[in-house]
């Protein structure tokens, strides 16, 4: 199992694994302005040469956001979540974040169990956030144990 940071050379892979996930694409040009843009980072996870997952997370001004993270779905409920987002917990640290915050779907319970286990809580909700599904958006932050000073 490999985790590395993305570079500008791999936007073409996130964005299948975008399709791949979730069925949507991003607009134009995201991926390369996120790959270039200072306080944002994808990292991608790679299981036996394949790649099958990334996260997408932000650190600004000492807080954290998961923006996006997916799994393929054949590499699914084998804890690839949980590697991730234990990377994505280590990292905000390293980078002096004190919490993190985090959308997810109220109907994604798979989601919301593995975020739940790894120490979120829920802390509001956006009313029909996802319009196509008709579906809120849960808000959930966990504070981060150990801050290192910022780079």
């Amino acid at each position: 199992m490999l985790l590395r940071r993305a570079e500008r050379i791999d936007s073409a892979l996130l964005e299948s694994l975008e399709q791949r996930c979730f069925g949507r694409s991003w607009p134009a040009g995201y991926v390369q302005a996120e790959l270039q843009a200072r306080h944002a980072e994808f990292w991608l996870l790679q299981v036996g040469g394949m790649t099958c997952g990334y996260l997408h997370l932000l650190a600004v001004a000492g807080e954290g956001s998961l923006l996006t993270m997916g799994v393929v779905p054949e590499q699914r409920r084998i804890g690839l979540g949980r590697v991730l987002v234990e990377k994505l917990l280590a990292r905000l640290t390293e980078l002096g974040c004190s919490a993190v915050h985090l959308e997810v779907k109220e109907g994604n319970h798979a989601a919301r169990r593995l975020y739940e286990s790894c120490g979120f809580i829920e802390s509001g909700r956006r009313k029909n956030y996802y319009r196509e599904e008709g579906e809120d958006a849960l808000l959930m932050h966990r504070a981060l144990d150990s801050v290192k000073s910022a780079e």
